[in-house]
């Protein structure tokens, strides 16, 4: 009785999330004049991203948008989709190393907007340096990560590809949801939480965007799906053979290069589970994360993923 109980509840807040984000994402909630000025207009994995963080928080809809924290939210994956197709579209193609001062091209009227937002929060001065301090430290970070990345090489061990994943992806996550914390005045306990929880969530979903990109990536980019895959190479030739991969076929012909990514996959949901076992939100995480696998290990039409 407990255990249904605790999946009704998880069905739920499943549902309610979901049906929320696509309603807003019509609706386009988040798309604000200022975001519009600037070319950022949110895709729904952004509005059921903010939407998961705002069900676990316990975050009312009225009080996001008073504080209109979705803007900050949203300008700052803007700013990470950014650089990240400054760097794969412009400098690994071309073979330019990835430096500090590349990483600013392109991104500087959308900073100072978000510092002009940050400025107008109606929150303390010193939470407005800690926000700005969380940004520079995102900054900081990424950057030291795209350039370690370019020294390793595209054919790093997988162990390697993992670390500037957690640094690069995971940081990201870290922080638009510290900075939606930081705005809030989330408790510090579940403030941490929910961060860990999303940073491990961000590597259970990079294995899926990893596994979507595996063709483009295998002579570019660090790629999870494909440093399994070297260590498979007759499989590995197999995969790349094929023009789209299935769950069944991969069961066929590629069972290692399968096995090692469910292990990785597993190995990060794990860690969700273990932070907060009983929270539904963190059950309904760990379910779109595996949904979404099996989807990109299909013949589900790839351009939904752009939605």
């Amino acid at each position: 009785m407990k255990a249904a109980t605790k999946w009704i509840r998880v069905f739920g807040a499943g549902l309610q999330i979901t049906a929320a984000s696509i309603f807003m994402r019509i609706q386009r909630s988040f798309e604000t004049p200022d975001l519009r000025s600037v070319g950022a207009r949110p895709r729904l994995h952004v509005y059921g991203t903010y939407n998961l963080w705002r069900s676990y928080c316990d975050i009312s809809w009225r009080s996001a948008k008073r504080l209109r924290t979705f803007e900050i939210f949203a300008l700052i994956i803007y700013h990470v989709r950014l650089i990240d197709d400054y760097v794969d579209d412009q400098l690994r193609p071309q073979g330019i190393a990835v430096e500090n001062k590349n990483l600013k091209m392109g991104s500087r009227q959308l900073v100072c907007l978000l510092r002009r937002k940050i400025a107008e929060l109606p929150v303390t001065q010193q939470v407005k340096n800690e926000l700005v301090k969380t940004f520079q430290d995102y900054r900081r970070k990424v950057a030291a990560a795209f350039i370690m990345e370019g020294h390793a090489g595209h054919d790093a061990p997988l162990e390697a590809v993992l670390q500037q994943r957690w640094d690069i992806t995971a940081t990201v996550y870290v922080t638009i949801i510290r900075t939606l914390n930081l705005i809030h005045g989330i408790d510090p306990t579940a403030a941490r939480n929910i961060e860990n929880i999303f940073a491990n969530w961000s590597i259970t979903l990079q294995v899926s965007d990893d596994i979507l990109d595996f063709d483009a990536d295998v002579d570019s980019i660090q790629n999870i799906a494909v440093s399994i895959a070297r260590k498979h190479p007759q499989e590995l030739a197999r995969w790349l053979s094929q023009k789209s991969i299935t769950l069944g076929w991969a069961r066929r012909h590629a069972p290692s290069i399968l096995q090692g990514v469910d292990q990785v996959w597993e190995r990060y949901a794990g860690k969700m589970f273990i932070i907060d076992p009983n929270h539904p939100v963190v059950r309904v995480m760990i379910t779109i994360s595996a949904v979404i696998k099996r989807a990109v290990l299909s013949n589900f039409p790839k351009r939904l993923y752009k939605l």
